[in-house]
């Protein structure tokens, strides 16, 4: 099995019973998964669930990813810190369209206390949506993909350090 046929899955503890539901649509989709833990809803660090899926993704063992917890913020400003990530909170069936349409969403981040549709409705349009590149959203992924150089231009045009 390649890369291309595993969703990458995690969760913490309060992401554990939303990411059970996911798992079970995943199996009923028909679509390889690889379940990276929690396995309970025994209080975890999210941090490392985040890192993890965003790592399977940079090394080529899974396409894409899903994370969830209670509102999906920690989940995705630890899995955006790494280049060539691009994980986006999807709420509804519309964010999860536009998260891999337009910005060619790797990671889709849900939150139980966030959540507005069904999770196994914003989960079938995630897999059945595909990236539709424009000369904008090329343009402006491949500025995602070197946001370090962008935020040293930033420090560059208005003269100040990177250690501000």
């Amino acid at each position: 099995m390649n890369s291309s046929d595993i969703i990458a899955i995690g969760s913490d503890h309060g992401g554990y019973e939303l990411k059970s539901s996911l798992i079970a649509s995943l199996k009923e989709f028909g679509v390889n998964h690889q379940d990276i833990g929690t396995h309970s809803e025994n209080p975890v660090d999210y941090i490392e669930f985040a890192v993890e899926v965003a790592g399977m993704i940079l090394k080529r063992e899974a396409s894409s990813g899903i994370l969830c917890c209670s509102t999906g913020q920690g989940m995705a400003i630890i899995a955006n810190r790494f280049r060539g990530i691009r994980a986006a909170m999807c709420p509804n069936k519309m964010s999860a369209v536009h998260a891999r349409r337009k910005l060619d969403a790797n990671i889709m981040i849900v939150g139980t206390r966030t959540i507005i549709d069904s999770p196994r409705e914003i989960l079938w349009e995630w897999l059945s949506t595909h990236y539709a590149p424009t000369e904008k959203t090329v343009s402006r992924i491949e500025r995602l993909n070197s946001a370090g150089s962008l935020i040293s231009e930033w420090f560059n045009r208005r003269n100040l350090s990177e250690e501000w």
